[in-house]
């Protein structure tokens, strides 16, 4: 496992703000490195929970990926996700 602690979250309509909320995308790009070395996009339904070697997890569950590149992951937060906290 890698984690990886640099890296802004934002809304993945606005990327402006950055509280997330359950239901919605949202983007994380790199500070100061990169991700991954390649680009992956998500081909089929349902959303995978890893692309390029790459996982987000949210409350130790894996969440859906769109995409994948060096310095930007695209996923959508989960319905159960929580509402408050860190």
């Amino acid at each position: 496992g890698f984690y990886y602690q640099l890296a802004s979250q934002v809304n993945g309509a606005s990327f402006r703000n950055s509280r997330l909320a359950p239901n919605t995308i949202a983007t994380l790009f790199a500070r100061g490195g990169s991700f991954t070395d390649t680009t992956a996009t998500f081909s089929s339904l349902p959303l995978p929970k890893e692309l390029a070697d790459i996982q987000v997890l949210l409350n130790e569950r894996p969440a859906s990926l769109f995409f994948v590149r060096p310095g930007q992951i695209n996923f959508f937060v989960p319905a159960d996700a929580p509402t408050s906290g860190n």
